[in-house]
């Protein structure tokens, strides 16, 4: 039984790890659905808020020519 005794420095094997995950290509297609689920959230959230202020403007309208209408 032969005993191997790794004589790498913190630094080699911690760029020899990242040289690993630089290449490997598994989870790649789960990353790039969450970049676009994460684009259509952000999406989603910026027209919804301006849809949001849009019907807001709407019901402020109604309600000064409601108030308006009946002196107020």
């Amino acid at each position: 039984m032969t005993v191997r005794f790794s004589n790498a420095t913190p630094l080699h094997s911690f760029t020899s790890s990242l040289t690993r995950l630089w290449h490997d290509e598994s989870g790649q297609d789960m990353v790039e659905y969450a970049l676009v689920a994460l684009f259509m959230g952000l999406g989603t959230v910026a027209g919804v808020h301006g849809l949001a202020t849009s019907i807001v403007n709407d019901i402020n309208f109604v309600v000064n020519g409601f108030a308006n209408a009946t002196g107020q």
